[in-house]
């Protein structure tokens, strides 16, 4: 499979905590879709990090670092996020501006 080059690669930092789940929960970036300013859609970019997502039990945290790509540089990012990939509307949205 061809790698892909893209224009820009964000690194976003994130943390999470299960404060009440009985079930563990798991966040990793295949939890998220990014949306760049023109509306295109990122793709997931190898982790080159030792920061990784945890299972967090309840009571517990963990924080990671994932990388996105996009075909062009953008000022401006929307994260959309899924708690389960088989949904097809998103759960949230998270807007990052002034990036340039």
């Amino acid at each position: 499979m061809k790698q892909k080059k893209p224009e820009a690669v964000y690194k976003i930092a994130y943390s999470y905590a299960n404060v009440s789940m009985e079930e563990p929960v798991y966040i990793s970036e295949y939890s998220f879709t990014l949306i760049d300013e023109q509306g295109n859609t990122g793709y997931v970019y190898p982790n080159f990090s030792d920061e990784y997502p945890s299972e967090t039990i309840k009571g517990a945290k963990s924080k990671a670092v994932m990388f996105f790509g996009t075909h062009k540089d953008s000022g401006s990012l929307v994260l959309a996020f899924k708690d389960n990939m088989f949904n097809t509307n998103s759960d949230f949205y998270i807007r990052a501006d002034n990036l340039n």
